[in-house]
């Protein structure tokens, strides 16, 4: 598993380096390296706690018991924001894509995810994470039109391999 996670991460930056965006770190960019860090860790915290919960409950439920833990915590940090906002102004398309979109990429993915986890464990299941810039990849190209370079083709190729070899 070790190794199909290392090469998959070195997909994940060819990806990255690709994009022909600097990367940086720490300056003015600090405050998100460190919200992205502390997002990563919480992530990878949350699915090795899964494990051991996931032998007392279903899949379902303890995704629903984990996105209430996190709607409350999001719901505090999101709270000045919320109470400075004109509410009436949003159009029922935006409540009910809210709703929707909410409970699918939200909602659905946790299930199958804790499923993931109860069925192959936190590390196999973590690697699959590393396809979110894959797809990420592949969805700018077909709804923004996004150039894809061979470098970032490769980087795909090289993190679905390692992918498919941390899972085995």
């Amino acid at each position: 598993m070790g190794w199909g996670m290392m090469l998959s991460l070195v997909g994940v930056v060819l990806i990255i380096i690709g994009s022909g965006r600097n990367l940086a770190f720490g300056g003015n960019e600090i405050v998100g390296d460190v919200v992205c860090l502390a997002a990563a860790f919480l992530w990878a915290f949350s699915t090795n706690l899964q494990k051991p919960l996931l032998q007392q409950y279903a899949p379902l439920p303890l995704a629903a018991m984990m996105i209430g833990v996190g709607a409350v915590g999001l719901s505090i940090l999101a709270l000045p924001a919320a109470l400075s906002m004109d509410w009436t102004s949003l159009s029922w398309e935006y409540w009910a894509a809210t709703v929707l979109w909410g409970a699918l990429s939200i909602g659905v993915s946790n299930a199958v995810w804790s499923y993931g986890v109860q069925r192959l464990g936190p590390g196999r299941t973590g690697s699959f994470s590393n396809l979110v810039p894959v797809i990420a990849l592949i969805s700018s190209y077909i709804a923004l039109d996004e150039h894809i370079c061979l470098i970032q083709f490769l980087g795909s190729a090289i993190t679905i391999a390692g992918v498919w070899i941390a899972r085995r």
